[in-house]
């Protein structure tokens, strides 16, 4: 009976990270990249805008269902949804859709990772490694803000280092939530003249992300980052004092 048990216990574990992979899996079968891109939201908007507008509630539910999976399974095109978020739901309630299914979204990968590969991490893992998962677990909540405020590692992977290395799954819901505010106002902004943009032939693909009146406010908010440390700095001061 243990046996059993044990068997069934193993198949729940890794049930969750089966099935994000079987959807990455399938998402590059069958080529569905070859539609998440700025050329299709062009060549389709008035189709996407009419639809949304007779079918909103519809469109909200499939926007979160979608975008949610986007983000569980790590597959390309987070920056094109974000964007598409503006432009058929305005920058409120887009934004308001982006920070839910993002979050709710890392957070599945999350949970998949943690619960399946925490513990054979943890077994595997050296010296130098454990130490570094005690100091990131102490400033989890400063770490993950900064990642997600400036994204130089790539969202699905702090995703999975953070449940590598044990970190709480309310604390990183809170920080991922609160760190993607900032970038995702900008994205979702943008996105909401995509319709402009395109009637003015401004922009045909990403390299818009490029232009000094998008780069400045993104330089702007990489200031941000170093907000964390210093509180933290004069923190410690505080307390050693």
């Amino acid at each position: 009976m243990s046996v059993i048990r044990k068997a069934k216990s193993n198949v729940l574990r890794w049930f969750p990270l089966a099935i994000l992979m079987l959807g990455f899996f399938l998402f590059f079968y069958f080529q569905l990249y070859k539609y998440v891109t700025i050329e299709n939201i062009k060549n389709h908007r008035h189709l996407l805008v009419k639809w949304t507008h007779e079918n909103y509630l519809l469109a909200i539910i499939s926007y979160l269902i979608i975008y949610t999976s986007i983000i569980a399974i790590s597959i390309p095109g987070a920056l094109i949804f974000t964007m598409a978020a503006g432009f058929l739901f305005g920058t409120t309630w887009g934004t308001v859709l982006v920070l839910i299914s993002e979050t709710v979204g890392s957070s599945i990968l999350f949970y998949a990772i943690k619960i399946s590969l925490s513990d054979w991490f943890e077994k595997r893992a050296g010296k130098w490694v454990k130490k570094m998962e005690k100091n990131f677990q102490n400033n989890a909540f400063s770490y993950i803000l900064t990642l997600r405020l400036i994204p130089i590692i790539p969202f699905w992977v702090v995703n999975i280092v953070a449940a590598l290395v044990g970190v709480e799954l309310p604390t990183f819901m809170l920080s991922t939530f609160i760190g993607i505010i900032p970038l995702t106002i900008i994205y979702v902004s943008l996105g909401e003249s995509l319709g402009s943009m395109f009637d003015a032939e401004q922009v045909s693909s990403l390299s818009i992300l490029l232009q000094p009146h998008i780069l400045f406010p993104l330089l702007v908010l990489s200031s941000l980052s170093i907000l964390p440390g210093v509180y933290h700095y004069f923190k410690k001061k505080r307390n050693s004092s």
